[in-house]
């Protein structure tokens, strides 16, 4: 026996999408221009003592941005070498990355962007492929296309931005 679908016709409501207790009313009594209205719905407190007009308790800043103010523009002036920093290891990664698809690909050198890549990511990858051919047993087990000392190269680079931008960092900070 096959059961009929239960369709909810529009406008029919389900037990299910009602509210299970009835909702308070609802007031705005910290900013009602008339609080008489609801003074006895709520505790009275005592009124606090006024603030000088510079204390700001976790409050958004009023004071203008200026020659009087230089705490706020010195401050952000100290994270921009930081951010320079990594955004520079970030390129040299990326340009390592893109020099690996090419050699793994093997796209042809005569084709302009592609020499220039090799050309620019060869200042970067040079000591690691030193290194590398120092190594007297790798040679045998790695395809010719295959640079593992540009993966290498990318690890080290990504390791020493985050030691360089955190040394930075601190040092900027203790000023």
């Amino acid at each position: 026996m096959k059961k009929g679908s239960r369709k909810k016709r529009y406008g029919q409501m389900d037990e299910h999408e009602m509210p299970t207790e009835p909702l308070p009313d609802i007031s705005i009594y910290p900013y009602s221009q008339n609080p008489s209205v609801n003074a006895g719905r709520y505790p009275h407190y005592p009124s606090l003592p006024g603030a000088p007009l510079e204390t700001n308790y976790g409050g958004w800043s009023t004071t203008a941005w200026g020659p009087g103010n230089t705490k706020k523009q010195h401050t952000r002036q100290r994270w921009v070498l930081p951010a320079c920093v990594s955004l520079f290891f970030l390129c040299v990664q990326l340009l390592l990355i893109v020099r690996f698809g090419i050699n793994f690909l093997h796209l042809s050198p005569t084709i302009a962007w592609v020499s220039v890549v090799n050309g620019v990511s060869a200042v970067f990858v040079l000591p690691f492929q030193v290194l590398w051919s120092q190594i007297p047993w790798v040679g045998p087990l790695v395809p010719t296309n295959m640079e593992i000392y540009t993966l290498v190269a990318i690890l080290i680079y990504g390791v020493l931005s985050r030691l360089l931008v955190g040394i930075l960092k601190a040092l900027l900070k203790s000023r």
